[in-house]
């Protein structure tokens, strides 16, 4: 912890393993009070070190386990009350029957390469909706190559998202409503080194986490919104951001083919200028019209207001 403070690191703490009888869990841990008492063990430890961000308190246990789930929710905030607690599920239908078992949530799509990558987009849509506007959201977008858990043929066939597969994952993750990202994961990387070197995964990795860091001024904005409207296919989505008189919007495409939007600003606007992706066409003053395509997320910004 520490080590981490020192070098301006927050630590999302784990004891997601403290749950006796599943399989995880230390060896000494054979009842619910041998839990209890290494978790408070844990937080008079812990629990006052500035490095401290969050209780991991939850990787995906199933549904049938939600009563002690909710018991160690209620225990987290009997013992921390100043911490919250965060959750990764893969159940993303189910979210809404884990609300009292968290205080933020994750859901971790891994689609690459079996599924298409605006799987992610649909899994944040979901955990957003399920937890009805409640809940903060960390999302954690796939970096590894799943290759690092597969064998023999199955091992050959995986495959680490590349680059432009990250970002497109990552600002679909965060165009849905994610207000925090959790990238899984740093150990992975090593495991496909001999085929997959470390150094170019891990600069991929920083590339990404260096251009969404540019924005966070932009992404922790409350500041209040105009009203505005999109028009286009469910596979679009769209947010949007206030910093001053600058109206920032991202839009981003779940398909797997080229789709158009288009997002009309009441009020009005003038100085258009993309920030990434294909800047759209400017309409009457009041309306952008997209062309999204599925690996490649639009950012643009411009002056709220008419001329």
């Amino acid at each position: 912890m520490d080590a981490c403070q020192a070098r301006g690191l927050k630590v999302i703490y784990s004891i997601k393993d403290f749950y006796s009888g599943t399989h995880w869990a230390p060896a000494h841990m054979k009842t619910e009070a041998d839990e209890k008492a290494e978790i408070q063990r844990r937080v008079a430890l812990h629990g006052k070190h500035p490095a401290l961000i969050a209780w991991y308190i939850n990787d995906e246990l199933p549904l049938e386990m939600a009563d002690r789930l909710a018991a160690r929710q209620r225990l987290m905030e009997k013992l921390d009350p100043d911490h919250p607690t965060w959750v990764v599920l893969y159940q993303h239908d189910q979210v809404d029957a884990y609300l009292p078992t968290f205080d933020v949530i994750g859901t971790d799509p891994y689609p690459v390469p079996d599924k298409p990558v605006g799987t992610a987009l649909q899994w944040t849509r979901n955990t957003r909706d399920l937890t009805f506007d409640t809940r903060a959201v960390w999302q954690v977008p796939q970096v590894f190559d799943w290759g690092a858990y597969r064998k023999d043929a199955a091992r050959e066939k995986a495959r680490a998202p590349t680059l432009a597969e990250m970002r497109a994952m990552t600002w679909q993750c965060v165009a849905a409503g994610a207000n925090g990202l959790v990238f899984y994961s740093f150990f992975d990387l090593f495991k496909m080194n001999d085929r997959d070197p470390f150094e170019r995964r891990w600069s991929d990795v920083c590339a990404l986490g260096e251009e969404i860091k540019r924005y966070l001024p932009v992404l922790l904005s409350v500041e209040p919104l105009p009203q505005l409207s999109c028009k286009g296919p469910s596979a679009v989505e769209t947010r949007a951001w206030r910093v001053g008189a600058s109206l920032y919007l991202l839009a981003v495409n779940g398909d797997t083919a080229t789709v158009d939007a288009e997002i009309a600003i009441t009020g009005g606007f003038t100085d258009l200028h993309a920030e990434f992706g294909r800047a759209p066409q400017a309409l009457d003053g009041d309306r952008l019209a997209f062309r999204l395509d599925p690996l490649d997320p639009v950012m643009v910004r411009v002056k709220l207001g008419t001329k």
